[in-house]
This record gives C-alpha cells, sequence and structure tokens, in this order.
C-alpha cells in the first residue's frame, strides 16, 4: 500500500511525561512465527489462529495456567477482522488462498465459534464488497464493521453493524473517510477509531463513534507518528495503542495510552522486545492485554515473530525475555542452516513445517548445530524447536 503522510486538518494534543506499565513475556505462540492472525478473547480465554503462513490451525491460550491448546482448524484467512459478542467469538473477511495457489483472494464470509463444542458455524455474509483490512469493534451486542481493501486496491468508506440474536446486518452512515489497516478499541458506549491509511496517506488521526446517533466525532490525534497496522485495546476505561508499521519499512515498538474524559494522550512504557511489529496480535481480557506475533523488516526481508506478551497497566518496567529465541543463520539458505541456542539449552528437537502446518522434517540438533534442509524444495519453513519446557518457533527460507 501507498504511505504519503496526511493529517486531516490540525489539532492540539498534549502529553505527560511517560507513564508506567508492565510488560511480562508469555509463553510463544505454539502456531509459528506469522502475522495478521484472528484473535479474541472469550471470557478471560485467548484464542488465536490463522495468519499470513497460511495456517489453519487454532489456540487456546489460558493466562492462568500459561498453557496452549489446539483447538478445531479455523478457516485459512489473513488480514481479517474477529471479535467477540458474549460467549462466541467471531471471525470474518481477510485473504485466502485454500488451495495454496500462491493467489489469495478476498472474502465477505462471517464465522461464529462456540467455544464449548469447539465448532465454528458460518453466518450471514457481510454485505458489503469482499476486502481484507477492514476494522470491527463491539458496542455492547452488536458489532460494528467497516474500511478495508481489495486486491485491485479499491478502498472503502462503508458501515455495517452485525446483531448476531438474529444474525442480520443493517447498513449505517459511512465513515469520515476510505479507511483500512486502522486501529480500534471501546470505552463505555463509544468506539474509537484511529491510525491507519486514509485512501494512501497514512494518518494519525483519531475518530469517535456514537451509535445511538450513527455520528463520527474527531477527538485528539494520536501523538506517534502516523501508521497502519497497529494495535490497540481498552483496560479500567482507558485506551490503548502501539506497535504498527510505516511504508512497509519501519515499525514502532512505542505505545500510548487515551483519556477519554480529556481527549489526552499519554506515552507509556514501549514493547519492550527487540524490533517493532506490524500486523502484531492484540487482545484484552478483564485485568490484561496479551500482545504479540507480527512483523518487522531488515535487509529488505520480512520477519515474522511468535512471542507473546501480557501488558498490565500498573507500575512496573518492561521485563527481561523468558529465554532467548535461537540465532539462526545464514537465512535465506541453500541446504544448511546453524541454530545457536541459548546457553540453558544444550540440544532440541526441530520440527520443521511447510506453509500448510504439515511435519517436512524432524532432527535433533545440539547447540551451535547445523539442520541439514537439502532434502526439502525451495520454500519458507516454520522451525518449531523443543528441549523440555523450552519452545521457540523461527522462520527459514530455503532458496
Amino acid at each position: 500500500m501507498k504511505s504519503i503522510r496526511y493529517i486531516f486538518g490540525i489539532l492540539v494534543f498534549c502529553y505527560s511525561s511517560i507513564g508506567s506499565a508492565q510488560w511480562t513475556q508469555e509463553k510463544n505462540y505454539p502456531g509459528g512465527s506469522t502475522d495478521a492472525v484472528i484473535a479474541f478473547a472469550i471470557g478471560d480465554t485467548i484464542y488465536i489462529g490463522g495468519g499470513s503462513a497460511g495456517s489453519t490451525a487454532f489456540y487456546k491460550y489460558d493466562p492462568t495456567a500459561a498453557t496452549w491448546t489446539r483447538k478445531g482448524n479455523i478457516s485459512q484467512r489473513a488480514f481479517g477482522v474477529s471479535f467477540t459478542i458474549g460467549s462466541k467469538g467471531y471471525a470474518a473477511l481477510g485473504q485466502s488462498d485454500p488451495t495454496n495457489t500462491g493467489q489469495a483472494s478476498v472474502t465477505n464470509d462471517l464465522w461464529e465459534y462456540d467455544p464449548t463444542s469447539d465448532q465454528w458455524t458460518k453466518k450471514a455474509d457481510f454485505p458489503g464488497m469482499a476486502r481484507d483490512a477492514a476494522f470491527a469493534f463491539v458496542i455492547g451486542n452488536r458489532a460494528y464493521v467497516g474500511g478495508g481493501t481489495d486486491t485491485g486496491f479499491n478502498v472503502y468508506s462503508d458501515f455495517y453493524s452485525y446483531d448476531p440474536s438474529s444474525d442480520t446486518w443493517d447498513t449505517l452512515g459511512p465513515l469520515p473517510d476510505y479507511l483500512y489497516f486502522n486501529s480500534t478499541f471501546v470505552i463505555g458506549t463509544y468506539g474509537y477509531l484511529a491510525t491507519g491509511v486514509a485512501r494512501s496517506n497514512e494518518i494519525s488521526s483519531v475518530w469517535q463513534y456514537d451509535p445511538s446517533s450513527d455520528s463520527w466525532s474527531q477527538m485528539s490525534d494520536f501523538p506517534g507518528a502516523p501508521r497502519e497496522s497497529a494495535v490497540a485495546f481498552a483496560l479500567d476505561s482507558t485506551g490503548y495503542l502501539g506497535l504498527g508499521q510505516s511504508a512497509y519499512t519501519n515499525v514502532f515498538s512505542d505505545f500510548y495510552s487515551y483519556d477519554p474524559s480529556a481527549d489526552e494522550w499519554t506515552p507509556v512504557t514501549s514493547f519492550p522486545a527487540t524490533h517493532g511489529r506490524g500486523w502484531a496480535a492484540a487482545v484484552a481480557t478483564s485485568t490484561a492485554a496479551f500482545v504479540g506475533l507480527g512483523t518487522y523488516f531488515a535487509d529488505s526481508n520480512l520477519y515474522a515473530n511468535n512471542d507473546f506478551w501480557m501488558f498490565a497497566p500498573s507500575a512496573g518496567v518492561a521485563t527481561t525475555p523468558l529465554a532467548s529465541d535461537p540465532n539462526v543463520y545464514p537465512n535465506p539458505a541453500m541446504d544448511f542452516v546453524t541454530l545457536s541456542l541459548p546457553q540453558s539449552v544444550a540440544s532440541a528437537e526441530v520440527q520443521v513445517q511447510n506453509s500448510i502446518g504439515a511435519t517436512c522434517l524432524t532432527a535433533e540438533i545440539s547447540s551451535n548445530g547445523r539442520l541439514d534442509l537439502s532434502s526439502l524444495p525451495a520454500g519458507m519453513y516454520n522451525l518449531e524447536i523443543s528441549s523440555g519446557e523450552y519452545r521457540s518457533s523461527e522462520r527459514v527460507v530455503k532458496e
């Protein structure tokens, strides 16, 4: 997508010194390094799956036990929208390439997930054009979905609400502009739409949506750099927004909180991982938010991640990761890669999985051991690395 910066008017904003927030690393996502996933919370349980790696795997994360559990597959999609209403989760829109042709198409479908039966049920299709990079938020018992773009680079300004009790969609008034890769959170009875792309321009704009009048009000601009594909969530009547990417070359680690009563942004502790992220996942429970996965840019390449962090808006500082990820080199590789494991890991099992999650190769390696990929065809692979309680995933390209 193009990224000429543009701001909708000049607004005055203010923010105070950096606020405190605590980041703690959780167990890595077991579905491999990826981005653009479907993610939602039902109660205080988190569900994540799909993503740009082409996977249909779907996992449940229990923050109390710090355990991931594989669940029934999700329909393949990336860059879709996801939300929770009551005791059900929903996934809609996005890109899909179920037959792995390498040519993804956009969708307009909607699926409902029931955690009790671990089943997905198809619901009424989104009434607008098929698309990805749209946004969604929930106020009360209705979901609000709009914006997005498609493979023809058409950008949309239409806006709809979904009522799960009748499985019906209603058409609402248009968005403030033609928008995609925006971020959202909900505080009280208002939805907030922030940053992203307007037409072809990355923005810092923020709007508040009032469902009682189907109207948008412009609020104080986000104080960080204009960006797209940031993450956002709300905790304790405070909004949070951070990460994201710009121009498909830069990623951000900064985070800010938003006070709706003062219409004011405040910087908080930045995301503590080595790199910022675009297209990361963020899910809020009743007490904390969980942020991770996503992609960063380096050496003209994209690098996906599977790390997972808890964000608590309380006094504290960013914590040190629980365990270092292995260093994998060279990447891309021809026939061999070397895995330099953390000092605490003497040896590990490596499962090499292809883009649809099938295991192509299993090997035992020692620290600084070589992994032979010569038997595999060229392509992108996930390395699932395990040793006792240690788990990590890396993505490698074989040429």
